[in-house]
């Protein structure tokens, strides 16, 4: 009977260090950090999601356009407004390097463009680890945000989501407005 609990007690050690190592390749042990702070000012190449799209396929397609025009763009973005009102459409696209904005202008009727000005901005920063990063972390910074702006006093707005893979963060990035 002893060597049962034992062999038992060894499995189930084993199957919780399993849950605990997923759990940290996930991402879920990682740090979060919101700060009010200065950000932008950067423009954003964006199209709307439809139903049956993804939002990585709005930015690949995006990013070959730009890229093909000589236009660089190393951070993907995407804007979830569906989960603040159903009658509009969630949009995804790049952030355009600022040292091609001038070339940017040239097609600025062909390309949905949208100027974010400097300003103080909500920011939520999280580690881009893995693919799973981006929910674990869309789910963590989303609530840690909402609990902020209860305690502040703030609107809950729309997020702007930077993934920024060169330097391995994604930023949740909320405008800031009192509440009424």
């Amino acid at each position: 009977m002893n060597k049962t609990v034992l062999k038992l007690f060894q499995a189930s050690m084993i199957l919780i260090l399993l849950v605990v190592l997923i759990f940290w390749y996930l991402g879920f042990f990682d740090n979060l950090y919101i700060s009010e702070k200065e950000d932008g000012p950067y423009r954003i190449v964006y199209e709307e999601v439809s139903l049956f799209e993804t939002t990585k396929d709005k930015q690949n397609k995006i990013f070959r356009q730009l890229n093909h025009l000589g236009i660089k763009a190393k951070k993907n973005v995407s804007i979830y407004y569906s989960e603040y009102d159903s009658t509009l459409n969630d949009v995804a696209g790049v952030v355009v390097d600022k040292d091609d904005w001038e070339k940017l202008d040239v097609y600025d009727d062909v390309f949905s463009i949208y100027e974010q000005k400097n300003s103080v901005r909500l920011v939520a920063d999280y580690p881009l680890s893995n693919a799973f990063s981006e929910v674990g972390g869309a789910y963590r910074a989303k609530k840690a945000l909402r609990d902020y702006c209860k305690k502040k006093g703030y609107k809950f707005l729309p997020i702007i989501e930077i993934y920024d893979r060169g330097n391995k963060r994604i930023y949740y990035i909320m405008e800031i407005e009192q509440q009424l």
